[in-house]
């Protein structure tokens, strides 16, 4: 068995502020075209279960990509929920990373690439 842990992962490097956790891709995606949004919403858009949304939610908060709109807790039901400009600029970026992975990996698989 080999240690990989000392190569770098094929194609472009993750940035910091990729989103690892699809469900966090997800949330911030639903924020992203709304000013605010409550957690019912949130859920219906997501398909994330309302019971489990407030774990994800406080995660985002707590890396600073999420703030709420009001003076409540983030994980109330009734909160509206906002995204912050890191959070934008951490959806932006995820987006982007994905897509440019994809793309290389599609030009990878073609034929007159393995020439």
């Amino acid at each position: 068995m080999t240690d990989n842990t000392a190569c770098p992962p094929p194609g472009p490097t993750r940035p910091g502020s990729f989103l690892r956790d699809p469900a966090h891709h997800s949330l911030l995606g639903s924020l992203q075209v709304v000013d605010s949004a409550d957690l019912l919403y949130l859920s219906r858009q997501t398909g994330i279960p309302y019971h489990r949304i407030a774990e994800h939610i406080d995660d985002l908060a707590a890396r600073g990509l999420l703030a709420p709109a009001a003076d409540q807790p983030p994980a109330s039901p009734s909160a509206l929920l906002r995204l912050t400009k890191a959070g934008r600029t951490a959806y932006d970026t995820t987006r982007r990373w994905r897509f440019r992975a994809r793309v290389l990996a599609l030009l990878a698989a073609l034929p007159f690439a393995r020439r």
